[in-house]
């Protein structure tokens, strides 16, 4: 038996792999609306740019505390059990912020939000790998970023129609909007999307209780380990080389799409209701193309090469979304979507083909690494109070040039299949 799971002949667990996708999308749903409200946030509560960084660093410091016990209890409990216990935390969060719209409570509500999608994303990773083989990994991982980007995408457009038809002239004949403009201000309108999350995340939670999960059983390397395993990783060069690339990835993408429609506002006077959201949303869809087209290049080319070329074109676009007129700066802003689009799943698709033990405690550790999150959106804001959004955004190349290098950097031990590597196989056979 091989117990690195990384047989040529894994059979494809459908249901798994179809429920992972689905959670992995409401995740891009809920998540993702941060970077559209931003602007709102900063002019309801008078902020300055680091002090809403502090919101966002609050949702992805969750990761950083949450990732790995939510992976022991789900080894000790079940992935069900963990999954409804999230969902009900995320609803948690975000019902108590659609009803208290203040900032102490976004800062909880954007923590225990974190909370939710770290406990659910760190059970589902491992899962995925043993329902799809390791061989199989690159192109159902890009896949599940796919539908995460998708919902990344819906997110801006929901948050654009609520605060451009709520207090609108007129009676509001729209039962929903009517709704939610008695439990609203003109000035809050925003906070419409949380209402929204909340019934999402609801009706989640109601529909998974009932569903019959089947039995998995993970391989011992894929358990979550004692004291001692996460010890012996840490001590692994190769393993801090890959949390530093989740944690690297996660700070480039979260800086740019916290912060884009604030830099469009503040050097362009682009509205970030309208054009800021949209350019938002025309990032999420791009990450969403990219994946699509990652799925088609894994088949083709090493994912080493395809990482490579995705960095150094995601530099480029970096560049002139930052010194760009406001038309090649939006244009840019949304190219950089599309290019980063494969550094996370194949970053992943690395690590777990890299470093061949202890995948459960592995898992929780990079995951881990998404408290970039919280330290990306946080110093392009700081640093935005002192030298100016333009500069501070430009602290994003840092992760670029990082995943560039681990694109050279890593060997791993099962390459991603490729079309030529099969054909070589049959005609050796």
């Amino acid at each position: 038996m091989n117990n690195s799971g990384l047989s040529a002949k894994s059979k494809i667990n459908y249901p798994i792999v179809i429920l992972i996708n689905f959670i992995f999308f409401e995740s891009g749903l809920v998540a993702s609306v941060i970077g559209a409200i931003i602007p709102d946030i900063i002019v309801t509560y008078n902020l300055g740019y680091g002090i809403a960084g502090v919101l966002l660093f609050s949702y992805f410091i969750a990761y950083g505390v949450v990732a790995i016990p939510a992976g022991w209890l789900g080894e000790r409990t079940s992935v069900k059990t963990v999954i409804l216990l999230a969902l009900a935390v995320g609803f948690l969060g975000t019902f108590l912020f659609a009803l208290f719209p203040v900032y102490a409570i976004a800062l909880l509500s954007l923590f225990l939000i974190g909370c939710c999608l770290a406990a659910a994303q760190v059970n589902l990773m491992p899962l995925l790998r043993v329902a799809v083989g390791g061989e199989n990994l690159a192109f159902y991982t890009l896949f599940m970023t796919l539908l995460f980007g998708l919902g990344s995408f819906i997110s801006p457009h929901i948050y654009s129609y609520f605060v451009n038809h709520l207090f609108t002239d007129g009676t509001n004949n729209n039962l929903i909007l009517h709704f939610l403009e008695k439990q609203l201000s003109p000035e809050t309108k925003w906070v419409a999307v949380y209402w929204v999350s909340s019934a999402a995340l609801l009706l989640t939670l109601i529909v998974i209780s009932f569903i019959q999960f089947p039995q998995i059983k993970l391989e011992e390397n894929e358990k979550t380990g004692t004291r001692s395993s996460y010890i012996q990783l840490l001590k692994d060069k190769r393993v801090v080389l890959f949390f530093l690339a989740i944690f690297f990835y996660v700070f480039c993408e979260q800086g740019v799409a916290n912060w884009m429609s604030q830099f469009l506002k503040t050097y362009h006077n682009v509205s970030p209701q309208t054009t800021g959201a949209f350019t938002l949303s025309y990032y999420w869809i791009l990450l969403t193309v990219g994946c699509s087209l990652g799925m088609f290049l894994v088949k083709f080319f090493d994912s080493r090469k395809i990482m490579s070329v995705a960095a150094s074109l995601a530099l480029i676009a970096l560049f002139a979304s930052l010194w760009g007129g406001k038309d090649i700066s939006i244009i840019a802003f949304a190219l950089i979507g599309l290019f980063i689009s494969v550094l996370w799943p194949i970053s992943m698709e690395l690590a777990f083909n890299t470093v061949d033990y202890h995948h459960g405690s592995f898992s929780g550790i990079l995951f881990t690494g998404t408290i970039g999150g919280a330290v990306g959106p946080l110093l392009v804001g700081a640093a935005g109070d002192y030298i100016g959004l333009r500069l501070g955004m430009l602290l994003v190349a840092v992760p670029l040039f990082y995943l560039l290098f681990i694109s050279f950097w890593t060997k791993p031990r099962v390459k991603n299949r490729t079309l030529k590597m099969m054909k070589t196989k049959v005609a050796s056979s």
